[in-house]
C-alpha cells in the first residue's frame, strides 16, 4: 500500500470513528495495519442489505405496506441527518448500502465515499457515486460547479421512491447513461401510485426536485417521516382494536342466540 493510499485509507478510519455514534449507522469496531495492509473492522448486518429485500419483494411479487415504508426510511434519514450534523456527506447513498440487522434495526453503512466538509467548506467537486441515485447537479458536472449536502438528500429521495415502486425512479431496461443523464436533470420519472399517502409522494417529489435549494431540509424529513410513522402505527392499532371488538360482539351474540 503506497502512503497516499494510507492517508486516505486512515481519513476514512477517522471519519468513521466521528460518525459512527449512532444506532442506525453501521459501527466502527477496530482498525489494524498487518503487512502493509490497513483493516477496518465493523459491525456485521446478519439480515444482509436493503437492495436483497427489495428483490425478495420482486420476486414475490410484492411490494412493502407504506407502514414498513415509513419505519425503514425514517432510520436511514435520522442516519444521515447526524452524519450531516458533523459536516460528513456519504456520497453514495443506494439500497445497496443499508444495512439490516437481526433485529430489524436498520444502519446506513459503506462510507468508503464519504466526505467531511469544513466549516469554510460548503461544497465538494469530486464526481463519485452511483449514477442511479446521482443528484443533477453531481451527473451535469459543469466546470467549477460543485454540490453540497442536499445531494445527499436527492439520494435519499431515489431510496424512498424505490421503497414504493421497487425499482430506482429512472431505472429502464438497456437506458444508456446519456438518457439517463437527460432524464435526470429535468426530473423526468414516473409519477408513485395515489393509494401511498400525499405526504409521501410529495416528500418524494420534494426530494427529488431538481433545483437543490428547493430541497427539503433532513429536519424537515425526519419530522414528517416520523410524524407519519406514528400515525399510520396508531391507525393500524385503532383498526385492530376494533375488529377485536367487533369479533367479540360477534361471539357474544353468538353465545346469547345458542343459549336461548
Amino acid at each position: 500500500m503506497s502512503q497516499e493510499d494510507l492517508d486516505a485509507c486512515l481519513r476514512e478510519v477517522k471519519m468513521l470513528d466521528e460518525v459512527c455514534d449512532h444506532e442506525n449507522i453501521i459501527s466502527y469496531l477496530d482498525s489494524f495495519l498487518e503487512d502493509q495492509s490497513l483493516y477496518i473492522v465493523l459491525e456485521w448486518a446478519h439480515a444482509g442489505d436493503l437492495k436483497r429485500q427489495i428483490r425478495k419483494a420482486q420476486d414475490k411479487g410484492a411490494r412493502f405496506d407504506e407502514i414498513l415504508i415509513w419505519k425503514i426510511f425514517t432510520q436511514i434519514a435520522d442516519a444521515l441527518r447526524h452524519m450531516h450534523s458533523k459536516r460528513t456527506m456519504h456520497r453514495d447513498l443506494k439500497p445497496a448500502n443499508i444495512f439490516l440487522s437481526s433485529d430489524g434495526t436498520v444502519k446506513v453503512g459503506d462510507l468508503g465515499l464519504g466526505r467531511f466538509l469544513s466549516e469554510q467548506t460548503l461544497e465538494a467537486f469530486t464526481k463519485v457515486g452511483t449514477p442511479l441515485y446521482m443528484s443533477p447537479e453531481l451527473l451535469a458536472g459543469k466546470k467549477g460547479a460543485g454540490y453540497g449536502f442536499s445531494s445527499d438528500v436527492y439520494s435519499l429521495g431515489c431510496i424512498l421512491y424505490e421503497l414504493v415502486k421497487l425499482r430506482a425512479p429512472f431505472k429502464e431496461k438497456g437506458m444508456k447513461f446519456n438518457m439517463l443523464c437527460e432524464r435526470v436533470l429535468v426530473g423526468d420519472y414516473e409519477s408513485l401510485p395515489d393509494v401511498f399517502s400525499d405526504e409521501l409522494r410529495d416528500l418524494v417529489d420534494n426530494m427529488l426536485n431538481v433545483n437543490p435549494d428547493a430541497r427539503p431540509s433532513l429536519n424537515e424529513i425526519v419530522r414528517i417521516s416520523k410524524d407519519m410513522r406514528a400515525r399510520l402505527a396508531d391507525s393500524k392499532k385503532r383498526g385492530g382494536e376494533k375488529t377485536a371488538s367487533e369479533g367479540k360482539s360477534g361471539r357474544d351474540s353468538s353465545s346469547s342466540s345458542s343459549r336461548k
